[in-house]
């Protein structure tokens, strides 16, 4: 797949567990594995989030964590770094809408969102930008060529708007093997949305690939939580 066209929420503090810090930790060495050496020496100063359960920390919605996501780790482990979760449980890389169809907590919503927000010139060479979106779309959809492909498309967008508002730093995250989840380990569809994980992520990773060529001075950072948290 080659693209390339051209109210802030309130954090819910949660009690920390042991369990749920070894599920996040590996994902937050994911990421260490793709960026510069040397963590407070980012240059960095806020984290933005947009995704769906797995990077939400409690932005009003819903929360399916029992305690801080990676995203709360990796903002601890930097001095004086902002996180801005924007992500929303259930979010899809466009939709649903909830409320009565009134609100639309989907990715695509959530970086408008964000960009409405902004300040005229806001400068976001300090703002690392994460993207982790795409579970819903094939939990919910299925995980058919099409429904992969308009989430491809959709996230395409949304990295656009972002690039083209300043973004200088960007983390997209792979899918984590769907097969895996507990609807389908063990059942007939395991394989099925394993095969669909896969798909996904590469053409995710072509979709990125593609960008770095394009925008040679915007960093695009990539972590495989395909592997990372197979079991």
């Amino acid at each position: 797949i080659h693209m390339m066209n051209g109210g802030p929420p309130t954090p819910i503090k949660q009690r920390r567990s042991k369990m749920n810090r070894r599920r996040w930790v590996p994902i937050f060495l994911a990421f260490l594995l793709v960026a510069p050496l040397s963590v407070p020496a980012f240059g960095w100063d806020k984290i933005v989030a947009f995704g769906d359960s797995l990077s939400d920390n409690g932005s009003g919605i819903c929360l399916a964590s029992n305690g801080p996501v990676w995203l709360d780790y990796l903002a601890d482990s930097m001095r004086d770094v902002e996180l801005e979760d924007r992500a929303l449980c259930g979010a899809q890389t466009d939709g649903p809408l909830i409320a009565g169809n009134t609100i639309n907590i989907g990715m695509i919503q959530q970086v408008n969102d964000y960009l409405v927000s902004l300040p005229a010139n806001a400068d976001l060479s300090g703002t690392l930008f994460s993207v982790w979106i795409g579970g819903n779309d094939l939990l919910a959809l299925g995980p058919s060529e099409e429904i992969i492909s308009a989430a491809i498309t959709n996230i395409n967008d949304a990295l656009q708007a972002l690039v083209f508002a300043g973004a200088k730093d960007l983390l997209v995250m792979k899918l984590p093997d769907l097969g895996l989840a507990p609807a389908f380990v063990n059942t007939p569809l395991s394989s099925a949305y394993t095969s669909g994980s896969i798909a996904f992520n590469i053409y995710l990773t072509q979709l990125v690939c593609d960008f770095r060529g394009a925008f040679t001075k915007v960093k695009f950072y990539m972590a495989d939580t395909f592997a990372l948290l197979q079991y």
